[in-house]
């Protein structure tokens, strides 16, 4: 406990240092200019300017609307790793009224210019903000509003982004709501109560909000504390901190984040070597292969795995970050993996069993309250309690992970829910606030999830070079806890669904898609989630029809028909050299392949005048896929040929044209290429 593992001020690869001017700050791929405001007037990520106007702190007192005048602002503090913008000011306001009748007759610029004149501490509202950046471009805010006495009408923080880098939406609340989906046409409005995280971008870059709690908020309808509109060319998202007026008791205090996305590059080499099999068990190094040729992980290894995670059985008691009765057989196991050129990634969850010794000494310490209750797996040894990363738990589990690194040699952690900020009101280890009516209300340790993945991340990095930090994460997207993750698996929030029940389109559309599971726009890479062990919206081969039509696969996690699925797919994938080629999707306009029904959707890798690998999946009733190439555009001459890529069957393209049947929800995977002999 109290320990500093993974504690670091230095900039970790493949971030870049900060490079700060007079009043901006460049990170890796994006810059936050503050011209002479508190908040960015500019942001720019993936080559774009998104802002549509300056964000502002807008409000009204005493009828009057604050209108900020800086009294000092610059950079503090800088580093490569961190540096702090720091805004004064004041605005002003009526004052009482034996000084108003004079101070109103005055033309509005000396009241500007010379604020002293006339008008006391009443006559004006104070503004202290500080927006700490840090090298992966999470910036942190903390304002200082008023003083006792100040009186305010209303207050809101204003966001207004460019509508064409606003088309999806994804949301958070780190613990059971969220959703991701497209923000429609030019008009469209989105309503809510206070969640902690807000997202919103398009294929390519987004910005991110968030803040641990809505403590000092007053907004006049609870349900509308946090809203979107677009219209035509501007979505503004506002946070709607006070609808009604308020004397101050004190200068009101807020904190929250921003964070323009895409946080980092994904390199190429990152899916090279993240061939991931979920399913590890002790004693695989010994049992024998499927096919009879060796062991289970030489049978693995000719799959095209190259990463095997090991669920939460590797240790005594779940959560446990270490094992103490099972060390010789993990070491075993790790080598065994290694020699055969195969990464080891260990599973780290998000609370400790009942019955192990530490969860029932430090439960009440540790755990989110209210309690989130878990049970399954092995029984009672897997029975527990969620636990917050604000509490000592986090130093808990990065003492295990050091450890266990050092004594067995794994190459990464799988977190499962650890980068989840649990709504928590736990007052032993700081969580949740008294608000005005007395009730205790939980906060979000977004913060403290943060810093528990960034810990790991630098002490993995330190050790291994391409060691690999993944995420499970289902439906909770939040940026700043997983922008130091290198991947994150999603879709277990379709388990429980009756397969066929409903179309998998309509349980999971296409703009959802694009808006939470992708991982381009976001810096991370992605792969979904088929729980092949119960229940579930699809099946392995009708997800993959989703999946790769935006560049993402299904993880294996068995030993049969899926892993040889997808095992096929990573060869096919790297045969072709997709790493190395552009990506086409379906959404972009001027594709050179085109099908010629709405309901069958073409995305493809190309290696201009090498070929191209296309995906033609049919997400409607079964047709015959026809799908018309553009072979100038692809560099192919006229007599190019098209094979099935996993079965090397030869496919019919006459005339540019591309044609063969396909199944409901099913899909091909089509090398196009010039023929033999050119």
């Amino acid at each position: 406990m109290s320990n500093r593992i993974g504690v670091s001020n230095k900039v970790l690869a493949p971030w870049t240092p900060l490079r700060v001017g007079e009043t901006a700050a460049r990170c890796w791929g994006r810059e936050y200019a503050f011209g002479a405001s508190p908040l960015p007037e500019k942001i720019r990520s993936a080559g774009r300017s998104l802002l549509a106007g300056p964000m502002r702190i807008a409000g009204h007192s005493s009828g009057r609307e604050l209108d900020w005048r800086a009294d000092g602002s610059e950079f503090t503090a800088a580093t490569p790793a961190k540096a702090t913008w720091h805004w004064r000011g004041t605005a002003l306001r009526p004052v009482r009224q034996a000084q108003g009748r004079q101070a109103q007759d005055r033309p509005a610029s000396t009241m500007k210019d010379h604020p002293e004149q006339g008008r006391g501490a009443a006559g004006r509202v104070k503004l202290d903000c500080r927006a700490q950046i840090e090298f992966d471009g999470m910036i942190r805010v903390d304002v200082r509003i008023g003083a006792k006495g100040t009186k305010l009408d209303d207050l809101m923080l204003e966001i207004p982004i460019k509508a064409q880098y606003a088309r999806y939406i994804h949301y958070s609340d780190g613990t059971r709501v969220s959703d991701a989906r497209g923000t429609g046409g030019d008009e469209w409005r989105w309503r809510s109560s206070f969640v902690p995280y807000v997202w919103l971008g398009d294929e390519e870059r987004g910005l991110a909000w968030f803040a641990e709690s809505d403590e000092g908020w007053q907004p006049g309808d609870a349900g509308a504390a946090i809203t979107v509109d677009k219209a035509g060319s501007i979505a503004t998202l506002q946070l709607h901190l006070l609808d009604q007026p308020v004397a101050l008791e004190r200068p009101l205090c807020l904190t929250f984040g921003l964070q323009a996305t895409p946080v980092k590059p994904v390199p190429a080499r990152y899916h090279r070597m993240a061939h991931v099999w979920h399913g590890c068990e002790y004693g695989m190094e010994n049992e024998p292969a499927p096919d009879g040729n060796g062991t289970t992980l030489d049978y693995l290894a000719r799959q095209g795995v190259r990463t095997v995670v090991f669920h939460q059985h590797w240790t005594e008691y779940y959560g446990l970050p270490i094992t103490r009765e099972n060390g010789d057989k993990l070491t075993s196991l790790v080598q065994a993996c290694h020699q055969r050129g195969l990464k080891f990634l260990l599973y780290y969850g998000y609370g400790l069993a009942d019955l192990s010794p530490e969860g029932r000494r430090f439960h009440d310490d540790m755990a989110v309250m209210p309690i989130i209750r878990w049970e399954g797996g092995r029984g009672a040894v897997d029975a527990f309690d969620a636990f917050c990363a604000r509490s000592a738990y986090a130093d808990f589990l990065l003492w295990g992970m050091e450890r266990t690194i050092s004594e067995h040699d794994i190459d990464g952690v799988y977190f499962d829910g650890t980068s989840q900020p649990w709504r928590c009101a736990n007052r032993r280890h700081g969580c949740g606030y008294v608000a005005p009516s007395g009730e205790r209300k939980p906060t979000y340790p977004i913060f403290a999830a943060r810093d528990l993945i960034r810990r790991a991340y630098t002490l993995f990095r330190a050790r291994k070079r391409d060691s690999i930090i993944n995420v499970h994460m289902s439906a909770h997207l939040t940026i700043p806890t997983l922008s130091f993750a290198d991947s994150y698996w999603d879709g277990e929030q379709f388990s429980g669904l009756e397969h066929g029940e409903r179309a998998p389109v309509e349980v999971l559309p296409l703009d959802a898609f694009r808006a939470e599971f992708m991982g381009k726009q976001y810096g991370l890479a992605a792969e979904f989630l088929v729980d092949e062990h119960r229940a579930h919206a699809f099946t392995t081969r009708e997800a993959l029809a989703l999946t790769m039509l935006h560049d993402v696969l299904v993880r294996p996690r068995n030993l049969g028909e899926s892993l040889r699925l997808i095992g096929g797919i990573w060869k096919a994938r790297e045969d072709f050299g997709a790493p190395k080629a552009r990506w086409i999707p379906y959404w972009q306009p001027h594709s050179p392949a085109r099908s010629d029904r709405r309901e069958i959707m073409v995305s493809l890798h190309s290696r201009p005048g090498r070929g191209a690998l296309l995906v033609v999946a049919n997400l409607g009733a079964a047709a015959t896929a026809k799908v018309r190439l553009d072979l100038a555009a692809l560099q192919l001459p006229a007599r190019a040929h098209a094979t099935d890529a996993l079965t090397g069957e030869r496919l019919s393209l006459r005339g540019g044209v591309l044609s063969f049947p396909l199944s409901r929800m099913d899909w091909r995977l089509v090398r196009i290429e010039p023929a033999p002999g050119r």
